[in-house]
């Protein structure tokens, strides 16, 4: 029983980190899914004045890697938690002192206050899970991209993430036929996939082969 509070705990934090442990649990989260995120950062080519939104940025330590890709750009953050938006401003103290990264709490309704047609790019990692309606997320991104606005995300398989213990309660899995369904009925076209997997150690401490997903669409 204890175990089974446990995960849900570590569920929870992984959901929205907060309280004592969310700084803990977001360098954990970095360690374990930089790779994912540099290699979603690597689907889109970046141009000198484009903005950029990403949704459930953590700790927000990987922008480094989307800020050397691209010096010139303007990025703005999502997060469900307040710790986090604390934890990344400190992260990035001198970028959001020059306004070139913003960093946001949302409601967690997927409705965001921003204009139609304002980014360019938009993606977000390992974060669909907790999107309680993926259909109005999808539609949400679409509305705030510019028209051919690229939007990419990351997501393990489902084969494996239905499989782990602390996602039984609070996580949905999808395949990626469901997320591209989703994303044309939000309008989005030009679907394209890349298919990895890495040697990671799952949130609660077990080494796995961990295979995922980086889908890519266009408005």
């Amino acid at each position: 029983m204890k175990k089974e509070k446990n995960y849900e705990e570590l569920a929870d934090q992984l959901r929205c980190p907060n309280g004592e442990k969310a700084i803990e649990t977001a360098e954990n989260m970095f360690k374990s899914n930089s790779l994912m995120i540099y290699k979603t950062i690597d689907t889109f080519t970046l141009q000198p004045g484009w903005r950029v939104l990403e949704i459930g940025f953590g700790n927000g330590k990987h922008l480094d890697y989307l800020f050397d890709r691209e010096s010139d750009i303007l990025y703005y953050g999502v997060d469900i938690s307040q710790a986090m938006v604390t934890e990344a401003l400190k992260n990035n103290a001198v970028r959001h002192s020059l306004h070139k990264a913003s960093f946001f709490a949302a409601d967690g309704q997927n409705k965001y206050d921003f204009q139609d047609s304002y980014f360019n790019v938009c993606f977000t990692v390992n974060t669909i899970y907790f999107i309680d309606n993926p259909e109005v997320f999808f539609k949400e991104i679409y509305r705030v991209l510019k028209p051919n606005g690229l939007f990419s995300l990351a997501f393990i398989e489902k084969s494996l993430g239905v499989k782990l213990p602390f996602t039984q309660k609070g996580f949905t899995f999808y395949e990626k036929e469901e997320i591209e369904m989703y994303g044309k009925k939000a309008g989005f076209k030009n679907f394209e996939y890349q298919f990895y997997s890495d040697n990671a150690v799952s949130k609660d401490g077990q080494k796995l082969l961990r295979p995922y997903i980086i889908s890519t669409m266009q408005k």
